[in-house]
């Protein structure tokens, strides 16, 4: 099975981790912060296009009651 090669801001954390030896505690920190950034980075490709305009519905119907 082929690597999946880095990408984003999640790829950025993990090629610092990777410059440090394995053995190291920050080595496995950036590794696992790496891996949160990557499900962040996909929770908000996945909710955004229904968060946006329901966010923009809201701000209009609050500014129509005031």
């Amino acid at each position: 099975m082929a690597p999946v090669p880095l990408h984003g801001l999640s790829g950025v954390v993990r090629k610092l981790a990777y410059r440090l030896p394995d053995h190291y505690p920050s080595h496995w920190l950036l590794m696992l912060l790496g891996d949160r950034v990557d499900s962040w980075s996909y929770h908000a490709r996945r909710y955004l296009p229904f968060a946006l305009p329901l966010a923009a519905a809201l701000l209009l119907v609050r500014r129509a009651r005031a």
